[in-house]
């Protein structure tokens, strides 16, 4: 009997005890961390791609915090940024590619670390007029890139801080075949049999 008590005592002090705690946990952690306003979703739904970077709030990194910056047009800043008069003088190479060429996991220091900066900086030691446009985001296969090539494009004529992209540098692929592997793998489709290598 006094067995039962004491399951019952644990039981009831269970139920209401915990909620109580984690209720108490999140108030306190909306109330005092004020450093939550600053982080966005780092995707954003695009209707093309299905998804992209979201650069809202990401013009600066002060606090080197876990996003890349991004330039006033939406792609990943690079060290040299085209000027308005100086359009026309550079060479532009518009980078695309998943997260490696992005820059994922390189976070901070100005995006110096990305691949997309160390191309740019190595490129300019050469040429002084090359300008590197990271179009790149994570997770994207090659359909994603060439829909982000039309894009620019597209639109590069219409924005005077947009170099012509002379080259199309495609830094990417693995993606695509992540998406063969998987659909290879699911057992209720007939593809495996088409492709007997695999």
């Amino acid at each position: 009997m006094n067995r039962e008590r004491k399951l019952i005592k644990i039981f009831i002090f269970t139920i209401l005890f915990f909620p109580l705690i984690f209720l108490f946990l999140e108030i306190s952690f909306l109330v005092f961390n004020k450093s939550n306003n600053k982080f966005v979703p780092a995707t954003i739904y695009d209707p093309l791609t299905g998804w992209r970077n979201n650069c809202s709030n990401k013009e600066i990194n002060p606090e080197n915090l876990d996003f890349l910056i991004c330039d006033e047009n939406g792609f990943i800043k690079t060290p040299f940024e085209t000027k308005n008069n100086l359009k026309k003088d550079n060479y532009g190479i518009l980078l695309l590619g998943n997260s490696v060429a992005m820059g994922e996991g390189l976070y901070g220091f100005n995006n110096e670390k990305t691949f997309a900066s160390q191309l740019e900086k190595h490129l300019r030691a050469e040429d002084s007029s090359i300008d590197v446009i990271n179009a790149a985001y994570s997770g994207f296969n090659t359909w994603q890139e060439h829909v982000e090539a039309k894009r620019y494009l597209n639109s590069e004529p219409f924005h005077n801080n947009l170099p012509s992209a002379n080259l199309i540098v495609s830094f990417g692929g693995i993606q695509d075949f992540w998406n063969f592997v998987r659909l290879l793998s699911t057992s209720k489709n007939g593809y495996k049999k088409k492709y007997s290598l695999a």
